[in-house]
């Protein structure tokens, strides 16, 4: 199938007077159809939906094309189907430096970080209580416990743990919140300086809306394959999650080193004042090195966080486009945070 605009003396796109001639040839049933368009209606979803159904002749289509600018699209026959949203602009899903301080998006903030930290809360206990139930059963294996004291033991852990770190999930959960707002100016400031240096098309790809991605992979793709849905999906999550994870690794670079600072601050003064006030050797050597592996650990966990999202989200989007976009992202951002951070 080949699409081409007619020539008009208006360089306007939108111009009304301009057309576009399809024509759909197979060679297999000599079936031949030619249809003209005005192009503003072309550029429309609907009728790029009623341009498509004039391929039924061809068993499956594959889009290839440039901007609508240069005049024309070519549509071929493959048996993989990829879609093109001819109607959607460039960087239409970036967002506006303070638009996620709108009430809406603060409510959809809220309801990220709940989901998170509660992913987060049940990940981290069932992974310790596995841990110390395997410590115990070690104990009864080697005679230092019996199997009754060990099942005791684990039931009193269990409701000890859970009271415990149930009271301190809404402390969590709120810190959570502020940090996710602190991510998101540095993510917006960040997409300020790309904007600056890189092109619009890089840009578009770093800016995009996964969940609105994975509808519109749905609704312009015919009986797409599981296959094809990953790998679309999964190259979009990992380049759209990028200035993201870059930020939220950022801002948690920054609480981990102050914090350590301040830490060895009161370490140093309760040693001062315990020595006396007598000046002690203190290996600084050793605590740079301890930090240093510290931020290089963040680092690999957050890293690893945004590649096993983007697998998350690609695995959401075969199951359930949209939403499950969204919980595949957040699934395996938490299944990460709990195997690799403390």
């Amino acid at each position: 199938m080949i699409i081409r605009r007619a020539k008009s003396h208006s360089h306007s796109l939108f111009n009304t007077d301009t057309t576009t001639t399809i024509t759909t040839t197979t060679n297999n049933n000599s079936i031949s159809a030619v249809a003209t368009y005005p192009l503003n209606a072309v550029l429309q979803h609907q009728e790029n939906v009623a341009l498509l159904s004039l391929s039924k002749a061809a068993e499956s289509t594959h889009y290839y094309g440039t901007s609508p600018r240069s005049g024309s699209f070519i549509m071929a026959c493959s048996p993989i189907l990829v879609p093109l949203d001819i109607t959607r602009p460039l960087l239409a899903d970036k967002k506006r430096p303070f638009a996620h301080l709108k009430p809406r998006a603060l409510g959809l903030s809220a309801v990220r970080t709940v989901a998170q930290q509660a992913g987060l809360f049940v990940l981290n206990f069932f992974t310790d209580q596995l841990e110390y139930e395997q410590k115990n059963t070690e104990l009864v294996y080697d005679g230092k416990l019996t199997a009754y004291e060990a099942e005791m033991d684990n039931e009193e852990w269990e409701k000890t743990e859970w009271s415990h770190r149930k009271a301190l999930l809404p402390q969590k959960t709120i810190i959570a919140f502020f940090k996710l707002q602190s991510s998101t100016l540095l993510m917006r400031f960040y997409e300020y300086l790309a904007s600056r240096y890189i092109s619009t098309a890089i840009l578009d790809k770093l800016t995009m809306d996964v969940f609105k991605a994975s509808k519109r992979n749905q609704s312009l793709t015919k009986s797409p394959s599981s296959s094809a849905t990953f790998k679309t999906m999964y190259s979009t999550c990992l380049w759209a999650n990028a200035i993201a994870f870059l930020a939220d690794g950022t801002v948690q670079q920054v609480i981990f080193i102050s914090g350590y600072w301040v830490y060895l601050q009161k370490r140093r003064r309760k040693r001062k004042k315990s020595s006396g006030g007598k000046k002690e050797d203190t290996a600084i050597g050793g605590e740079v090195l301890n930090v240093v592996l510290k931020s290089m650990r963040l680092t690999v966990a957050r890293a690893s966080a945004w590649v096993v999202s983007s697998v998350g989200g690609a695995l959401g989007s075969v199951a359930y486009p949209g939403y499950g976009t969204i919980f595949g992202i957040q699934l395996g951002d938490s299944i990460v945070s709990s195997l690799l951070m403390d």
